[in-house]
């Protein structure tokens, strides 16, 4: 049996499909050997070009990154209850808090993004995740943890930040202490389901404004168990650049930190 590292991570990209310059982005990272994990917006407006590309590469893990806000309902309009507003789903997760839908609606369009990643990929999703985090809204842990039951899906993203108080002039950085707080609880729930994640997430504050300076320093310091490092790479983008720079590897495997992927755990 091989031996597991002190110090697993996990580099995520996320909103792939959700349009060419994040694509392109999402898969230059992945080419150059760093970015190992990419999950899937289906409702995104270059999904189906998204998944030509991930036919072409094979060690690309591709997961579902389920859509309850910030995107256009899958399942077809008037099905979802309070969820919805014609065809689009909430503007954020505050709004989808203020509609306060049912699980069961929350649960039918997590459905029906799930056949539409079937539909895509032709397999089930490796892992599952939410965009904007979601999940750390109850009802929509709960709603993500019974699809990954009925589906036979295993893994699934523990949205723990940590380091919740780090400074970020990102929008709403603010608010990963309390996020971090709720996701904690919901932990109980993918343990009572059997689901595997990672120990915790990095990332969250500074999501999407990534440089070299503030990557290197988020992974020199990894604590034991395995991490997830979520990343928001564009095309031209400074954090697509410091993914891509090779001091990001050398400090890596300098440290012996063993990269994975969702499907090694």
């Amino acid at each position: 049996m091989r031996a597991v590292a002190a110090c697993r991570l996990i580099i995520t990209a996320d909103d792939l499909g959700v349009g060419p310059h994040v694509d392109r982005a999402v898969f230059a990272a992945a080419d150059a050997g760093v970015v190992r994990c990419a999950s899937v917006l289906v409702n995104g407006a270059s999904v189906q070009e998204a998944a030509l590309g991930v036919q072409l590469r094979p060690d690309l893990s591709v997961g579902l990154h389920l859509a309850f806000v910030q995107a256009r309902a899958v399942s077809p309009a008037g099905t979802l209850g309070r969820l919805t507003q014609s065809e689009d789903l909430p503007a954020d997760v505050f709004q989808m808090m203020l509609r306060r839908p049912g699980v069961d609606d929350l649960l039918r369009e997590a459905e029906a993004q799930l056949l539409r990643f079937q539909a895509l990929f032709g397999a089930k999703p490796g892992f599952v995740n939410t965009h904007q985090h979601a999940q750390v809204w109850p009802p929509a842990l709960a709603a993500m943890v019974t699809l990954c039951q009925r589906h036979g899906i295993r893994r699934v993203r523990l949205s723990a930040e940590r380091q919740p108080f780090r400074m970020s002039s990102r929008p709403r950085a603010w608010l990963w202490p309390v996020a971090t707080a709720v996701a904690l609880l919901g932990r109980r729930s993918f343990l009572r389901a059997g689901l595997k994640f990672p120990d915790r997430m990095l990332g969250g504050p500074e999501s999407g404004g990534l440089t070299q300076e503030s990557l290197l320093e988020l992974v020199q310091s990894l604590p034991q168990g395995t991490t997830e490092l979520v990343v928001h790479p564009v095309e031209g983008g400074a954090e697509l650049a410091a993914l891509l720079d090779p001091a990001l590897i050398r400090c890596l495997d300098g440290a012996g930190v063993e990269r994975i992927a969702f499907r090694d755990l």
